[in-house]
């Protein structure tokens, strides 16, 4: 599989072979890690088997897209973050992002979940919501979610992949008849 979407200051791309140590720079951060739903890296030979995995996505069950996105830099392809594209049904995705500490605050998160939203709903035409699950202390992600025209629609009480137990979480959205209006 191939991706690739170009940003005024991004490129978004699949990961790859060499992105290891850049990875590492936040998925083994506790700070940066603090509002994700996965097992913080804390080693660089679990980052390396996570890129290899991430950089080869295959579809899931039932022909539904789940793949993780590099963020980078356009002036110099310097590795920032990731985002991704997590199908839960023929109509549903969800995404989310996080970026190297370095980075953040400076619209560089809020840029590339854009522009996977309107590469969702470009390419996968059964789509007809887009979400993001942010966790309820996660302050500067809701501001993001706002910002990009998503609206909270529930809180939800989960357990998180990594161990975490009830867990409160706000499920922002977005149609795809809301998606055009918002970025006029």
């Amino acid at each position: 599989m191939e991706f690739r979407v170009e940003t005024a200051r991004l490129v978004l791309d699949l990961l790859r072979a060499g992105d290891e140590e850049r990875v590492f720079l936040w998925a083994g951060d506790p700070i940066a890690t603090r509002y994700m739903a996965f097992q913080r890296h804390e080693t660089i030979e679990s980052v390396r088997a996570f890129v290899r995995s991430a950089s080869t996505p295959v579809p899931r069950p039932g022909a539904l897209l789940d793949f993780v996105i590099a963020i980078r830099q356009k002036s110099d392809g310097l590795l920032i973050g990731t985002t991704g594209i997590h199908q839960q049904s023929a109509a549903s995705v969800d995404t989310g992002y996080i970026l190297q500490p370095a980075c953040c605050r400076q619209g560089y998160g809020s840029e590339a979940v854009a522009a996977v939203i309107d590469w969702i709903f470009a390419n996968m035409s059964s789509v007809q919501v887009v979400s993001a699950h942010v966790f309820r202390d996660n302050v500067a992600s809701q501001g993001l979610a706002r910002k990009i025209g998503m609206r909270p629609v529930r809180e939800e009480i989960v357990d998180t992949p990594r161990g975490d137990k009830n867990v409160r979480q706000i499920v922002f959205s977005i149609l795809r008849s809301e998606w055009g209006a918002s970025r006029v």
